[in-house]
């Protein structure tokens, strides 16, 4: 990253996922993020307030810290984060634990020419659902575990025969 570095600090914060069989928002001109019919989220998390104790932010308090340069000119920003979430409601959050805490990482870069929210970049979640995956055995496992049988009575049967 080229330019001076700066500490960034957000404090607060709030993510909601919710569930839509007809996404309608767009980056490019910023609509279809406040949706009336949005209805009850699937799950809601929250910044989790902690005080760093290591790097260039120890010793302050925040729900996420940066490191950035060029803070002042949006062509040119630069920078990543991290922080920690806690899970707070929704639909889904007794599958992965409510007041549960994860961690929070991003990365963000100047926004491509012509879109109207200011900043962009990937950002990573790992939310784990309490208890392991069920597996379902595949419809085609099952049908030749039935042939197998029904061909082994059937030998069976003919050897009586």
């Amino acid at each position: 990253m080229a330019g001076t570095e700066n500490r960034v600090v957000f404090t607060g914060g709030t993510v909601d996922f919710y569930l839509d069989s007809t996404p309608d928002s767009s980056l490019e001109d910023a609509t279809g993020f406040d949706d009336s019919d949005a209805g009850s989220p699937w799950l809601s998390l929250i910044g989790f307030e902690t005080t760093e104790t290591t790097g260039p932010n120890a010793g302050i308090s925040g729900t996420l810290f940066s490191i950035a340069t060029n803070v002042l000119d949006p062509e040119n920003i630069q920078g990543s984060g991290d922080g920690l979430l806690q899970i707070v409601g929704g639909a889904a959050a007794s599958y992965f634990g409510l007041a549960n805490v994860m961690s929070f990482t991003s990365v963000f870069q100047p926004s491509p020419v012509g879109w109207a929210l200011p900043l962009t970049g990937p950002a990573q979640l790992e939310i784990v659902a309490l208890a392991p995956p069920t597996t379902v055995p595949e419809p085609a496992t099952l049908a030749l575990l039935g042939m197998g049988l029904i061909a082994l009575s059937t030998s069976r049967i003919m050897r009586k025969h």
